[in-house]
């Protein structure tokens, strides 16, 4: 007598183990989809910074820029206006 009212019923432990089973599967499919979900954005996102990447090198070449300035002509020499020969000071 003794020894069967301690033992759990077979029908309620069998439940006890397909809760648990279940609880598992249930948690292995949620972290699962979870961890698709995660990949799923990375690879969003990798392609849409690439997409934005390129585009703004596309109209990075488009942008307008100022001519280059041209180069000023060379400056007239200038004569002296004294046209006399140069003499040493001390002789």
């Amino acid at each position: 007598m003794l020894v069967s009212s301690c033992a759990p019923d077979q029908g309620d432990r069998q439940a006890m183990i397909k809760a648990e089973a279940q609880r598992k599967i249930d948690e292995f499919k949620s972290n699962k989809l979870k961890t698709c979900y995660e990949e799923i954005e990375r690879l969003a996102t990798l392609q849409v910074d690439s997409m934005l990447i390129e585009k703004s090198r596309m109209e990075k070449d488009n942008l307008e820029k100022p001519a280059i300035p041209t180069k000023p002509s060379a400056p007239e020499l200038k004569t002296p206006f004294d046209d006399s020969e140069v003499k040493p000071i001390i002789e």
